[in-house]
């Protein structure tokens, strides 16, 4: 599945919208959400990563495939975690749809905005490996050159909470 994933890109995410609690606070600031986001993470609802520390946005050309691809070798940089999907679905969200979410009780996940980068899942626990190829930062590819982000599900037998912060957040 490939999506060009829009908007404010200094940050994304996979979310199961089935689980994920979005707000934080009418008046919340970034170490609250990072606090929030945390303590979903720890609970399987959500992976977020920062993908610039100098704040460029872009539209992203994201690849999604279940299991590991053999063409893929190495890239800027990759991590992994863990997350649950209860609902036969995830989506991908951008900075947009997290803070809009998170300011708003009303305004769940999917918004309409991030509603169309719907992932198709069976239920269950997934590992989940993330590889940017695109150091926006550098302008400059590492790996694929045809795809900016690879993001890869593996089923998995029990849930690991591997990260207490957005992943890549010390940029």
């Amino acid at each position: 599945m490939n999506y060009v994933i829009d908007g404010d890109t200094n940050f994304m995410g996979i979310v199961n919208a089935d689980r994920y609690t979005s707000f934080v606070d009418s008046d919340w600031d970034l170490d609250m959400l990072r606090q929030h986001v945390a303590e979903e993470m720890k609970k399987g609802n959500v992976i977020v990563w920062q993908l610039t520390s100098e704040g460029v946005e872009v539209d992203w050309r994201v690849n999604v495939g279940i299991g590991q691809d053999p063409e893929t070798d190495g890239g800027y940089r990759e991590s992994e975690s863990y997350i649950c999907v209860t609902n036969n679905e995830l989506h991908i969200v951008n900075y947009d749809c997290l803070t809009m979410s998170a300011q708003f009780q009303d305004h769940l996940l999917p918004d309409e905005d991030c509603k169309i980068w719907r992932i198709q899942l069976d239920n269950g626990i997934y590992k989940v490996r993330i590889i940017q190829f695109y150091n926006v930062d550098q302008n400059e590819h590492l790996g694929k050159t045809d795809v900016d982000l690879r993001i890869e599900f593996q089923t998995a037998a029990e849930f690991k909470s591997l990260h207490n912060d957005f992943i890549w957040a010390d940029l």
